[in-house]
């Protein structure tokens, strides 16, 4: 059976060794991973140790090097180390990615696949939306650093690091370490993936793109195919002997789950010279959960407490034609279906949702216009952990947050800038996209 060593908390973390291994020094944090279990080898530094997930204390005593069950696609544990008068000296939290339990998903993964690539039959839109349904970001938080490892993902450069937003490296490797954080502080990573169209489609989207006034760095960049792994990470305010993941708390398991999409500029311009719409006015705003104002907006409710619920209620915004770019002049208003937004359900228990939206919803003046694609599958389990595989089109702005029902500690998921309207037309790439946490 092949094995994969991940050593977690150093620079050279996470490299991929086949057959027998051996563990590095014990001034790291190690995880051998087996087909649906984990070993975690732990400094040995300590009297005694404690391994806990969502619940309690899995785990308590001397032996620093623990196997346990991995059950759910992503794990979080937290691991704390004690001296022999039980103070505690030191705490781990891990976030580890369940290989088998992704492979085993092979009909979902073709499911989704196969919804994604809309427009598009590039081979390599193809092998990036694959790969990022098949990984996840690992993660190792101890004190105010955090590491971060992934499989090797198709890329033809380097891959992008960003926090909250924000680049904050560029790496041909396959983890990262962040330092010196804010202790309470939550943040969002990303890594993003990119790599080229093949020669044929490439050429064959450049040549549809001929009568726009596009540069060759534009058209460059429209040639390009991109996928991120995303996600959230809390750096503890103190040393904790308790287990925290997701917001709320182990009895209050609700959430609410928003994707936007919005235009970010005052206005802009129709595509289209024969129409009466020169403008259609945008929304004005950067990424918001709070704002009213945008395209389209899906809310997924989901109870794993005192109920079942899993529910979506969607709507879209009124699409405003302009004469001019102030939209001083409106030339018309109207309101596109909500029937393109579509929402499914899989397993709905107090214990897991599987959910799936498909959105396909384009500007209601006439239908030459392209529509807006995103499809994304959602998986929460009372763990908890939440799993979301997507794509979506490279325009406009696409945002995703998670907020407890009845609360206001919003959590961003994903967010991405708008990047021209040209890439909703027939043959532009999109984005893949996988969240866990």
């Amino acid at each position: 059976m092949k094995k994969t060593f991940l050593s977690l908390f150093s620079m050279l973390i996470c490299l991929v060794f086949f057959g027998s291994t051996s563990l590095a020094s014990s001034e790291e944090i190690q995880v051998l991973k087996t087909y649906g279990n984990a070993l975690i080898q732990i400094p040995d530094i300590g009297a005694h140790y404690e391994i806990l997930n969502y619940e309690g204390i899995i785990y308590s005593g001397e032996d620093n090097s623990i196997t346990v069950d991995l059950k759910e696609k992503i794990e979080n544990f937290q691991v704390n180390i004690f001296s022999d008068k039980d103070e505690l000296i030191d705490t781990y939290h891990l976030k580890i990615k369940n290989d088998s339990a992704i492979e085993d998903d092979n009909s979902v993964s073709a499911l989704i696949t196969n919804n994604l690539t809309i427009d598009n039959t590039d081979p390599r839109q193809k092998e990036m939306q694959a790969a990022i349904y098949n990984d996840a970001l690992e993660v190792v938080t101890h004190e105010t650093n955090i590491t971060l490892s992934w499989s090797e993902l198709p890329s033809d450069y380097p891959y992008e690091i960003y926090r909250d937003g924000e680049l904050i490296e560029k790496t041909f490797e396959t983890s990262y370490t962040d330092k010196n954080l804010q202790s309470g502080e939550t943040y969002t990573y990303q890594v993003l993936a990119t790599m080229d169209m093949s020669p044929d489609h490439a050429e064959e989207l450049r040549s549809i793109m001929a009568d726009y006034d596009l540069s060759k760095e534009e058209l460059k960049e429209m040639t390009k195919i991109e996928g991120s792994l995303n996600t959230l990470i809390k750096i503890p305010e103190q040393k904790m002997k308790t287990f925290s993941s997701l917001p709320g708390s182990p009895e209050w398991r609700n959430y609410i789950i928003r994707y936007q999409t919005f235009i970010p500029d005052f206005s802009v311009k129709n595509p289209n010279p024969i129409s009466n719409h020169n403008y259609f006015k945008g929304d004005n705003r950067g990424f918001n959960f709070w704002s009213n104002k945008y395209r389209t907006r899906t809310d997924i409710n989901i109870k794993m407490t005192g109920g079942s619920l899993l529910s979506m209620h969607k709507d879209v915004g009124i699409t405003t034609g302009c004469k001019d770019a102030q939209c001083k002049t409106v030339t018309g208003t109207e309101r596109a279906s909500a029937s393109g937004i579509t929402f499914s359900r899989g397993t709905n228990t107090t214990s897991k949702k599987v959910w799936n939206v498909r959105h396909d919803v384009g500007i209601p003046f006439h239908k030459l216009y392209p529509n807006i694609n995103y499809y994304y599958e959602g998986e929460m389990t009372r763990s908890p952990s939440l799993y979301i595989n997507g794509a979506h089109d490279k325009a406009p702005s696409h945002e995703m947050y998670i907020v407890p029902m009845e609360s206001d500690d919003v959590m961003t998921l994903y967010r991405k800038a708008n990047q021209g309207f040209a890439y909703l037309l027939p043959g532009t790439p999109q984005t893949s996209f996988k969240i866990s946490y």
